[in-house]
């Protein structure tokens, strides 16, 4: 485990994004600072000004830093998302569902960490310049669908179809049940005059049993394929 509490693999994800992160906030700090140069070449060309040269100036400097800022801070957002994303598309190719704590977004201590995390990882280097470079020092690899991947895939759908069917058994019994309930009110009283008994009480309550089996039968194949997903997951973890 690493000192971000995840696996070797998951800080190698981390460590990329930080790059291209990094990459991004010197692009805009540089766009921030080419404010400040346009605005000194050409409008600083004299050397006294009035009152409201000034504050037209710096009126037209905040609109363009104010600008850039906010367009960063748009593309933060984006680039996230997409970056969540990614991060589900794969998820459920796995038949996952991830869930995210967004209050700890805001845990001063657990920024720190991070902060601390890409000081030392990157201490001694200079920031990229070049996007290419970037992706050059990302270590990217292909997901692999053969092998273990391939075979929890078609454990998991074999597992769901049985599941599926089963369910829609226990649909078609619920109809049953509930169709021969209706008959049985209706000639309740007929039976009990004649002192006969009731074909379609039998009946029922022979769908019944059928019905409770089928649901304890739905009820262990769901825990069982819970089992069989979990013994795949070992064995390809363990490949």
């Amino acid at each position: 485990m690493s000192k971000l509490g995840v696996n070797e693999h998951h800080q190698a994800q981390v460590v990329n994004y930080m790059r291209f992160s990094r990459y991004q906030r010197g692009q805009r700090l540089r766009a921030v600072e080419m404010c400040f140069e346009e605005l000194k070449s050409s409008r600083l060309d004299e050397t006294t000004y009035t009152i409201d040269e000034v504050t037209e100036m710096l009126d037209g400097l905040l609109s363009v830093v104010r600008g850039e800022v906010e367009g960063e801070l748009d593309n933060t957002a984006y680039t996230n998302v997409l970056l969540l994303r990614q991060m589900f598309q794969q998820a459920e190719k796995w038949h996952l569902k991830l869930q995210a704590d967004i209050s700890e977004l805001e845990n001063r201590e657990l920024i720190e960490t991070i902060a601390d995390f890409e000081e030392r990882e990157f201490a001694g280097t200079t920031r990229d310049t070049d996007f290419n470079s970037v992706l050059r020092k990302m270590k990217l690899a292909p997901i692999n669908e053969s092998g273990g991947a391939a075979l929890l895939h078609m454990k998991i759908e074999e597992l769901e179809k049985e599941n599926l069917k089963l369910s829609e058994q226990r649909i078609q019994l619920e109809k049953q049940v509930k169709s021969l309930g209706g008959s049985v009110a209706v000639s309740a009283a007929a039976s009990s005059v004649a002192g006969g008994s009731n074909q379609n009480d039998g009946e029922v309550n022979d769908l019944r049993k059928k019905l409770a089996s089928l649901e304890s039968d739905l009820d262990s194949t769901s825990v069982n394929m819970i089992d069989k997903i979990a013994v795949v997951c070992l064995q390809f973890c363990w490949r």
